[in-house]
C-alpha cells in the first residue's frame, strides 16, 4: 500500500444557522463541527476550522 501526505481539509459549518443566537444552540453546532474535526484528524489528516462567531 502507497503512504499518502495528510490532507489538509477544512471542516466547516453553520453556526449560527437555526439557532437564534442562543449560545447553548450555537456550541451545539460548533460541538458538532469539531466532531467531525476530531473524526478527520483521527484519520491521520489535519483539519483546520473557522470560527467567527463571538458572542454578543
Amino acid at each position: 500500500m502507497t503512504e499518502h501526505a495528510p490532507l489538509r481539509l477544512l471542516v466547516a459549518g453553520h453556526h449560527r444557522s437555526e439557532t437564534r443566537d442562543e449560545p447553548a444552540k450555537i456550541a451545539a453546532n460548533v460541538r458538532a463541527m469539531n466532531e467531525v474535526a476530531l473524526d478527520v484528524f483521527r484519520a491521520k489528516h489535519l483539519p483546520v476550522t473557522e470560527r467567527r462567531w463571538p458572542f454578543r
